[in-house]
């Protein structure tokens, strides 16, 4: 054989055992399981001593299975060449072992070579999924060779012997076999998930997952997923095995679940499902763990019982009338059969031949046929049922054609009695509805008034105070001017002189003069405030505004405020930061309304907070947002529950008493701002405040 860089030398003398030869004849290299011997070595002895002072017992079986075990197992086998070749390939057909150490005869010392699922598939000399060693035994002699197997799996030993014709053909009819198999695989994959994307039905999820990883688990046997998928992660593939399988049997149970209804009509039965998931689960974790005996073992042993538990309830579910659950029962019935085949070969009950070798592959592209199968049954099942069902929709809609008909005229009658008495009806509602609307504006007309009149009241008493002390000292002063006048008709002036000084002591004149100007300048002021009040009014209402043009808000806030002023408190601390912001095209009265309508709530709410104390504060800004003038009024009053700003801008909702409003103010509100293409926000919490964001759009400058 040839040596590399991984073998190492074993300076042992060479040594022939007369048990188990092998004569290798023209036509007679094959299986040789029954013509090694073996050791098991429990307590991990040199190879020097096994292969001096080993004793190996006779192997009987043509393929000896050792199970799983922790010990060592040594095969010893001689092999006598009376053919005419001299080179041949010793293969040991059992690709998930994790160590093998090959030891071969050369110069008359054991060397050795190292192999299996441990070390990384690139490193082995024959590039297949089996492990395969060229040996060299010059024709008429004979050589002994020897085998230190370990395995976390179950060590099964199928050793055979080949020419290299008969190996170049045993390994592409198996190429083939895999690609057969793997070929049925992907097409059901990818055929069932683009029926699962179609219809949603989980059942087809649930079977992609199962028959993926079920063939990745078939395939991993045969160690084709170490050759192609992950070659230099030895880690890895150590594990996959017992991964691949428990996802696998997870997956199986929950299409089993989801295809034969097993929750809904054998609940008791079902409830053993949850067990082998978790016992599953322990499988994983203990391969992740690095525990694999121990997931291999869990993983082998729940496999057997999901089989019989999954082909028991669907047996049951055939006798409880579900059709669909034969083709199921099928498939796992043959797949549980090729696995007793399998395993009665690999006991050696049953020889080993391409049948048996392969009849799990076999079994397991029936099973996967035969689910996909019984998943279009079920579809077509579905089918038969809904078009039953529309069948039977229809012959029940024939029959309410015939009661629909005999009705209408009825119908039709009660109908336009109906419509009558819904247009009616509609037109109550609408005059309630104006009425209310009416009803609304009017409180805040009233408001309005009220708040106008004492504003207005204050200058006209103050004027009206004014009159009569204003008239008297005006008289008094008329009459010293007609005392004046008559001075140049009496002769006596002097007299009248002094008559005229002591009268202007007497009144006061010059007392009464300089009240004359206060009372002057206190009555001009309040003709000012009264003519401030009114054209502050006036600019509120635009009555004679009804279209759209540029308004400047600034100026229809600061209106606002001032006919507002009567509602502020000196507890109240008002802020108005407006900001340099271009005229929007708008109704100015309408926007003047929202103003009103929302400053009034924010006053109101400050009040109900904080009463009598001097910590109420309203901020209302203005500024521009790129193309939009925003607006902002925020208090600091008793905010608004969530349930409150989701029915804020609802007609006829209001938080207030009994009488001081019909809720449509700011319902009113709302309706103008979507009327500008504008938009309104809030912002509140409990006890912390409230914020109404308004933006409008400038339009194209």
């Amino acid at each position: 054989m040839k040596t590399t860089p991984h073998l190492c030398c074993l300076a042992i003398v060479f040594n022939i055992s007369i048990y188990g030869q092998y004569n290798i004849t023209k036509s007679n290299t094959d299986m040789i399981g029954a013509k090694f011997t073996y050791l098991v070595d429990s307590t991990s002895r040199t190879a020097k001593d096994i292969i001096q002072n080993g004793r190996f017992e006779v192997q009987k079986q043509n393929v000896a299975n050792f199970g799983i075990t922790k010990s060592i197992i040594w095969v010893k086998a001689k092999l006598i060449n009376s053919s005419p070749k001299n080179y041949f390939k010793l293969i040991l057909s059992y690709p998930i072992l994790d160590e093998i150490t090959f030891f071969f005869p050369e110069n008359k010392v054991y060397k050795s070579y190292q192999c299996g699922e441990s070390v990384p598939f690139n490193k082995r000399i024959n590039k297949h999924p089996c492990y395969v060693f060229n040996i060299s035994i010059p024709s008429g002699t004979s050589k002994t060779y020897y085998f230190k197997i370990q395995s976390s799996e179950q060590i099964i030993i199928p050793l055979y012997l080949r020419d290299d014709e008969q190996y170049t053909e045993d390994a592409n009819n198996e190429n083939l076999i895999i690609g057969i198999y793997a070929g049925i695989v992907i097409i059901m994959v990818f055929y069932n998930l683009f029926i699962f994307f179609s219809t949603k039905d989980k059942s087809y999820l649930f079977y992609v997952i199962y028959i993926g990883f079920a063939g990745l688990t078939q395939i991993g046997i045969k160690g084709y997923n170490f050759q192609y998928f992950w070659p230099d992660n030895p880690s890895f593939q150590l594990i996959s095995l017992p991964i691949f399988a428990s996802i696998s049997g997870v997956f199986a149970l929950l299409f089993a679940q989801e295809f034969l209804q097993s929750k809904i009509y054998l609940p008791k039965i079902n409830t053993l499902a949850p067990i082998f998931t978790l016992l599953f689960c322990f499988s994983i974790w203990s391969a992740l763990s690095n525990k694999i005996m121990l997931g291999f073992i869990f993983m082998q042993n729940t496999t057997l019982a999901i089989s019989i538990y999954i082909i028991f309830i669907s047996l049951i579910s055939i006798t409880k009338g579900q059709r669909t659950a034969k083709f199921f029962a099928l498939s796992w019935i043959v797949l549980m059969l090729g696995s007793i085949i399998f395993i009665l070969k690999d006991y050696g009950i049953i020889t080993f031949n391409s049948f048996t070798n392969y009849i799990m592959l076999a079994a397991s592209a029936t099973e996967t046929t035969l689910l996909s199968f019984a998943l279009a049954d079920k579809i077509n099942l579905l089918s038969k049922e809904k078009e039953l069902s529309q069948l039977h929709a229809l012959e029940l809609a024939a029959e309410k054609e015939k009661l629909i008909l005999n009705q209408n005229a009825i119908l039709e009658k009660k109908v336009q009695e109906r419509t009558s008495s819904l247009e009616k009806a509609h037109e109550t509602i609408q005059a309630a509805q104006m009425q209310l609307i009416n009803s609304e504006k009017m409180a805040s007309l009233g408001q309005l008034t009220a708040g106008i009149a004492h504003e207005i009241n204050n200058p006209v008493n103050f004027i009206l105070n004014s009159v009569l002390p204003l008239k008297r000292d005006i008289d008094d002063l008329l009459f010293i001017i007609h005392k004046t006048e008559n001075l140049e008709q009496k002769e006596n002036q002097q007299e009248i002189v002094l008559e005229i000084a002591d009268l202007k002591k007497s009144l006061d004149i010059d007392i009464s003069v300089n009240e004359i100007h206060k009372l002057l300048a206190g009555i001009e002021e309040g003709a000012y405030r009264t003519e401030s009040i009114v054209k502050g009014l006036k600019s509120f209402s635009h009555l004679h505004e009804q279209h759209v043009k540029p308004f400047n808000l600034n100026d229809g806030i600061t209106s606002t405020l001032a006919l507002l002023k009567h509602k502020l408190k000196t507890q109240i601390d008002l802020h108005f930061e407006p900001g340099e912001i271009p005229l929007v095209e708008c109704n100015g009265g309408n926007i003047n309304q929202v103003f009103m309508n929302l400053i009034s709530n924010a006053i109101d709410a400050v009040e109900e907070k904080h009463k009598n104390a001097k910590t109420g504060r309203i901020t209302i800004e203005t500024f521009r947002s790129g193309n939009k003038a925003v607006i902002v009024v925020r208090d600091n009053g008793s905010g608004m529950s969530d349930d409150t700003k989701k029915k804020l801008f609802e007609p006829f909702y209001t938080t207030k008493e009994v009488g001081q409003g019909v809720g449509l103010g700011m319902s009113i509100v709302y309706g103008i701002i979507e009327s500008h293409k504008g938009s309104i926000c809030i912002e509140s919490e409990m006890n912390i405040g409230t914020t109404f964001t308004i933006e409008l759009p400038l339009g194209d400058e």
